[in-house]
């Protein structure tokens, strides 16, 4: 035997008096209500996450750095692209690659707060070693930066990709 379909109950702004009254509304199709309610019972798998001791705004993310790309040119040179979220960014680094890609350029004390006041900071680098020098040149490629709610949305902003490296 089939249980009785459920009735909602909602309160609404009556506009002619300007006060709230009850209004019972039509009993919903129970197969379908009932098949959610249902699944949301029998595999409930989802946990509750308590909110941590600490305070979301000390909260930042794992720094990582990943080579992407590695290629050896004819004269022996190698080079690696690499991508890192450590937030580290020279500021006249940043501000040549905005020169390149014809940003206007913006007041380094601001530049420096929006890096120190966003969740993340990402970059790509160049590093080109010499093969009998050992010496190596980095150099800045890329750069997107991040702002968060700490809960669900992010915002990215500034993203930027030199030129000679877009659409390799």
């Amino acid at each position: 035997m089939r249980d009785e379909a459920p009735t909602r109950m909602i309160w609404r702004e009556d506009c002619s008096f300007s006060r709230k009254r009850r209004i019972e509304l039509c009993p919903l199709r129970a197969g379908f209500w009932d098949s959610i309610r249902s699944g949301f019972l029998k595999n409930n798998n989802t946990q509750v996450v308590e909110t941590p001791t600490t305070l979301l705004e000390d909260e930042e993310p794992l720094p990582q750095e990943i080579v992407l790309l590695e290629r050896t040119q004819s004269d022996g040179i190698v080079e690696q692209i690499v991508f890192s979220s450590a937030g580290d960014v020279d500021l006249y680094d940043l501000q040549t690659l905005c020169d390149k890609v014809g940003w206007p350029r913006r007041p380094l004390s601001k530049v420096a707060a929006s890096l120190k006041n966003s969740y993340l900071v990402a970059t790509l680098h160049s590093i080109t070693r010499l093969p009998d020098a050992g010496t190596e040149r980095k150099q800045l490629i890329g750069m997107a930066r991040a702002t968060s709610d700490h809960a669900f949305n992010a915002t990215i902003w500034d993203v930027l990709v030199d030129p000679s490296y877009q659409f390799c």
